[in-house]
């Protein structure tokens, strides 16, 4: 059954300019907003950010250009931006309407973004819109700086850049073009990581029995904090949904706020091959490189003959993430990385196996590294 795509309902206000008379109008068409994720070359549904980060609200900033009025009106208030709130059911919703401005010589320009820190508590990034009023472009740059990923709860979404619309458009649509609105398809800034182990041996053909438990876990050399900035400019051509430059974020100025990032069991925790055991669970970190990264094992193997005697030996293990020969080399954004601990209980070897996916759910363009 095709799915209804929802939208977020604006009104625009009408031409201001310097000593400009401020006035409403709510004869015009309503500006709807489709919303959802774009994990590279994929589209999501309308839900997806409640379905899948439990986002329930994001911010936009827009600038209208009207017919005869030179410059821009930024319709939220000069510097403004307007929370979008998805109401529980079938709609993405500011606190008041907007309309469309009347002429289709006037259009507006909109930038839409997520952003949340520490403890939930809201962060937005750095915009700059500027105008060339000669060549009648306008620009805009979008970042964050210092942005501190410490808890690793931390979530940092933007949207393509929607340039130059003055009407509902099919541009975006999941499975019907009858379905038209102002294109916010979101991005995600960081990149997550999960570390999880399982034992492959339990019991050997002469039935010697081998336990793995483990003590301690940490991950070293992550930075937790760094900044990033994006750009784009319009290319003067109407309803135009654009991605950012660089398509990629780069995330630059790197520091650590805490390292390692440590798990410890109390009591330990016993790896089977059953059941995957897990140290680090979906965590976002600021996109980096893995180089100088090291994974901290403490575990002991438990050997119990069949004559009833029993040996434990303590283990311990320090693995760079980057000694796996066709292995991941980087976390970007976007992305979702897993590395599985393989621990033969037999002999105490390890090995990791990476795995790289969108990390958005259902994404089927993952890449599996063995």
């Amino acid at each position: 059954m095709m799915k209804k795509l929802t939208f977020i309902s604006f009104v625009v206000l009408a031409v201001l300019s310097g000593c400009a008379k401020v006035t409403e109008t709510s004869d015009g068409p309503t500006i709807f907003f489709a919303v959802g994720q774009r994990p590279f070359a994929t589209r999501a549904d309308e839900q997806s950010l409640v379905t899948y980060e439990d986002v329930t609200s994001f911010k936009s900033r827009a600038w209208l250009h009207a017919e005869g009025v030179p410059g821009y009106q930024e319709i939220f208030g000069a510097g403004q931006s307007e929370v979008i709130s998805w109401d529980g059911s079938s709609e993405w919703s500011p606190s008041r309407e907007y309309y469309w401005p009347k002429s289709s010589l006037s259009y507006i320009d909109f930038v839409s973004w997520y952003g949340n820190g520490t403890g939930n508590t809201a962060i937005d990034p750095t915009i700059s819109y500027t105008w060339d009023s000669t060549t009648e472009r306008a620009s805009v740059s979008l970042g964050w700086t210092n942005f501190d990923a410490t808890s690793g709860t931390e979530r940092l979404l933007y949207a393509d850049v929607a340039w130059r619309f003055n009407t509902n458009s099919a541009l975006y649509h999941k499975d019907n073009a009858a379905v038209t609105g102002v294109p916010t398809l979101f991005h995600h800034a960081l990149a997550k990581i999960i570390f999880r182990a399982i034992s492959l041996t339990e019991t050997a053909e002469d039935g010697t029995e081998f336990d793995v438990t483990v003590t301690g876990f940490s991950l070293s050399g992550v930075y937790t904090r760094g900044s990033m900035s994006l750009t784009n400019t319009d290319e003067g051509i109407l309803s135009k949904q654009q991605n950012w430059t660089p398509a990629v974020p780069e995330w630059t100025s790197l520091a650590n706020n805490s390292d390692p990032i440590t798990v410890s069991y109390n009591p330990a925790h016993v790896v089977d091959t059953d059941e995957y055991t897990v140290f680090v669970d979906n965590r976002s970190v600021i996109p980096q490189s893995v180089e100088d990264k090291e994974v901290t094992l403490d575990y002991t193997v438990k050997t119990t003959y069949t004559s009833g005697v029993i040996v434990d030996e303590i283990m311990h293990a320090t693995i760079p993430l980057s000694s796996f020969d066709g292995g991941i080399t980087e976390w970007a954004a976007g992305t979702k990385y897993t590395y599985t601990i393989n621990i033969r209980s037999d002999t105490g070897a390890i090995t990791i196996v990476p795995e790289a996916k969108d990390w958005v759910p259902g994404y089927e363009g993952s890449v599996k590294i063995e």
